[in-house]
């Protein structure tokens, strides 16, 4: 768990545009601080219940997490911060001359 904290602040940085970096930041933060609390309840009754299934949940959860990094996160190695803005901000132009 540790490891995908640490991970949060680098790739959150990197994918969020910089006018709405701080934003997706603080609301990626939030998401995980809320889930930390709500875990509780769900993993002791779990627990409980059978001691396997917790272990089955965090992978179950680690697993969706992976694939939808993989699916919705955009590669921006090799890129700069300037260049992704401006793809983004081109992309607005043509949608809004579309209209």
């Amino acid at each position: 768990m540790k490891c995908a904290i640490q991970l949060m602040y680098p790739v959150t940085t990197e994918t969020f545009d910089t006018r709405v970096r701080t934003k997706g930041f603080g609301i990626c933060s939030g998401v995980g601080r809320i889930g930390s609390i709500i875990m509780p309840f769900i993993l002791i009754p779990l627990d409980n219940w059978n001691q396997w299934a917790v272990y089955v949940l965090f992978g179950i959860l680690s697993f969706l997490a992976s694939i939808i990094t993989l699916c919705l996160i955009e590669e921006t190695m090799n890129k700069s911060l300037e260049n992704i803005t401006m793809k983004e901000e081109i992309k607005e132009i043509k949608e809004v001359k579309e209209k």
